[in-house]
């Protein structure tokens, strides 16, 4: 499928097989939209292998990405390379660990392309703290030249950005404190 642009796969149980070719055949995909929605990555080698194969498709430009049992691994490999989307959506993607929390903020502020992110779900205090840090640190060209979105809402300037991630960290903090107490 040569000409194919725009994938979406449903899928909670892809087996390891899935993983390693879709890493092996990344390189020579024209896919620009992406969506992978229920992921499971039932180890760490089809973790990596699926980070590794994001990574390497030349003309993806979007990604949807959405499931709960990613390993640390993916994480650190997507830090590790460099995703080149301009548009990322994350939903209901849980880090198992605070260092891969912090791997995906890495991540995020590492990504050149990158000026319309959507998070979906419940992340970790050390997501947010990372995220703000790095933005603060200017990780962010794209919110400097008034080229960003997150969660739908243009970002005029940093300032709009950590604001909006504050926002965004609250209703986070608000969803914790009442998963806990059900």
């Amino acid at each position: 499928m040569p000409n194919l642009t725009k994938l979406k796969l449903e899928s909670s149980n892809f087996q390891e097989e899935f993983y390693s070719t879709l890493n092996a055949k990344a390189p020579t995909l024209q896919v620009q939209t992406l969506e992978l929605w229920n992921v499971q990555c039932p180890t760490s080698a089809s973790s990596i292998n699926l980070a590794e194969a994001l990574c390497s498709m030349p003309n993806l430009t979007h990604l949807t990405l959405s499931g709960k049992e990613f390993k640390k691994e993916f994480f650190a490999t997507l830090n590790a390379k460099a995703l080149h989307v301009q548009t990322l959506e994350l939903w209901d993607v849980q880090c198992p660990t605070s260092a891969s929390s912090i791997n995906l903020a890495e991540a995020l502020c590492s990504m050149p392309k990158l000026t319309d992110l959507t998070l979906g779900g419940i992340f970790q205090e050390e997501f947010f703290a990372t995220l703000n840090a790095k933005a603060l640190q200017g990780s962010f060209p794209q919110i400097r030249n008034g080229n960003f979105r997150f969660n739908g809402d243009s970002q005029a300037d940093i300032d709009s950005f950590l604001q909006s991630l504050t926002d965004c960290r609250s209703v986070n903090t608000l969803a914790l404190t009442l998963l806990k107490h059900e």
